[in-house]
């Protein structure tokens, strides 16, 4: 076998040993977690980020300190997981429109997603929805990675391409500690503010 096939194998299986510790971590983790929530418990600092939000401006996790935040990676082309996950979103919104939350959708694909693109879509959701841009989707994928959210581009080169990703929805508390992850689409609203109403009272 030549080294170049060899190298191919070895880089393919690095490939997928990758995208597999990513889907079977948050597992593991929740094995060994706090089984009182009903996300994933996680409890370490939240990767850190320094993007632009829809005016421009940069903003980092230290905006986040003081509140407790929801945070997913998305695409406003995303035809799958993206609406459903903003739906969740929008419905733990409505409910908690009285406590200090915020709610954070960062974009996968900045190649589309405009900062014009991003306000057009999220700005009539209120001051506490921020929509943040990077420079370019390798900066998107490898924070996402950090996160634990694999994200690689389907159909490469065509123009109504998609990005497969997780859809997780994150829970970073005032401090910066990234608290719980949720794994699923179809998630229970009750149970999600139950968890952070369990969080707020300990905090």
């Amino acid at each position: 076998m030549s080294d170049l096939n060899k190298n191919t194998i070895f880089g393919y299986t690095l490939l997928i040993i990758s995208i597999v510790l990513i889907f079977v971590l948050p597992y593991f983790i929740s094995q060994i977690s706090n089984h009182d929530y009903y996300g994933l418990k996680v409890d370490k600092p939240a990767p850190k980020f320094d993007l632009s939000n829809t005016q421009g401006n940069t903003y980092s996790t230290d905006d986040l300190s003081g509140s407790y935040s929801y945070l997913m990676f998305g695409f406003t082309h995303c035809q799958t997981v993206c609406p459903l996950q903003v739906s969740n979103f929008l419905a733990i919104k409505d409910r908690v429109n009285d406590k200090p939350v915020r709610f954070v959708f960062i974009t996968l694909d900045p190649k589309r997603d405009t900062l014009a693109t991003l306000k057009q879509y999220f700005e009539k959701n209120g001051d506490n929805f921020i929509a943040l841009r990077t420079k370019s989707f390798q900066e998107s994928q490898e924070l996402a990675r950090k996160y634990h959210e694999y994200a690689y581009v389907n159909e490469k080169g065509k123009i109504n391409y998609q990005i497969n990703h997780n859809g997780y929805i994150f829970l970073i508390n005032p401090d910066g500690i990234l608290e719980l992850i949720y794994t699923s689409i179809q998630l229970n609203h009750d149970e999600m503010i139950n968890d952070l109403t369990k969080l707020m009272s300990i905090s």
